[in-house]
């Protein structure tokens, strides 16, 4: 007799549809906000399946998890979480600061409570430290990198200035663009001197400049990329040989470190300052 085993697992409501991308994130292992997500979950499953977020999901009731859409307390403590998990702050629980700045609230002559309140919402019941909170209230001038940046950064950090509008809250940005000549590759940017001119880079962003783009021949470009796959490649074999040897590698690691990735294959990689609300969106519809 031969049995098939079905795992169903629970659909994340909507209003929760973050919650697998919190789960498979490891910084719920060192995150105390974000782990209290899942312990409010269901706490006696979450240690059953050993503080697995990734099972909790798979194994928490759909009842659960449908309640939990309106329940106010969870819903908060999910979109500030949220919030701090997407601005990558650096966000301290009580404990912690009380650990470490205890004695150096003293020393500036405030209280522990008035101290932690700089980095602390202006409502709400949210307990932690926000550095960027701390930021807002004692710097001069605060500023994101891109315009995009700036709206996102005022949209999180509003509550750390009450009473002003969210386009009004004090933070600027320094640009508002990429910087062109240092995003494009030299032979990129050879080709694009010998088909669309010399002042290219000057009109990036007038469509009229890019008119006679499809004139550049195939092989040409092809080439251009080939020779650049080669360059990453070697740069990545070289780089990593030099790791594995400072940390006492094997004759066999470093083998393996001097064949890592290939010239004939696509290779797709993300920065560390990735932001996901910038970019994602684009890079899943096709129109980078």
């Amino acid at each position: 007799m031969r049995f098939q085993v079905f795992n169903v697992v629970p659909k994340i409501p909507e209003p929760l549809s973050r919650l697998r991308e919190l789960a498979f994130n490891l910084l719920w292992s060192w995150d105390e906000n974000l782990r209290d997500v899942f312990l409010r979950i269901d706490r006696e499953l979450f240690e059953r399946v050993g503080q697995d977020p990734v099972q909790l999901l798979a194994q928490v009731p759909q009842e659960r998890l449908e309640y939990l859409t309106v329940e106010d307390g969870f819903l908060t403590l999910y979109r500030n979480t949220l919030n701090h998990f997407q601005a990558g702050f650096d966000i301290f629980p009580r404990d912690l600061m009380a650990r470490y700045f205890s004695d150096y609230a003293q020393e500036v002559g405030l209280g522990f409570d008035q101290f932690l309140a700089l980095g602390h919402p202006a409502q709400g019941s949210d307990d932690s430290f926000n550095m960027a909170g701390l930021a807002i209230r004692t710097s001069a001038h605060v500023n994101a990198v891109s315009e995009l940046h700036g709206k996102v950064s005022r949209s999180i950090l509003s509550a750390y200035a009450p009473n002003v509008p969210e386009p009004e809250v004090p933070i600027g940005h320094v640009t508002n663009g990429a910087h062109t000549r240092s995003c494009v590759s030299r032979e990129v940017g050879l080709l694009f001197d010998c088909y669309l001119g010399g002042d290219w880079w000057k009109g990036a962003g007038d469509p009229d400049t890019w008119q006679n783009i499809d004139s550049i021949p195939d092989e040409e470009l092809w080439a251009s990329h080939s020779r650049q796959r080669e360059r990453l490649v070697s740069f990545t074999r070289r780089r990593l040989s030099e790791q594995v040897a400072r940390r006492g590698g094997t004759p066999r690691d470093l083998e393996k470190a001097r064949a890592v990735l290939s010239t004939r294959a696509l290779a797709i990689g993300r920065g560390e300052d990735y932001d996901d609300y910038a970019y994602q969106d684009q890079v899943e519809s096709d129109s980078l």
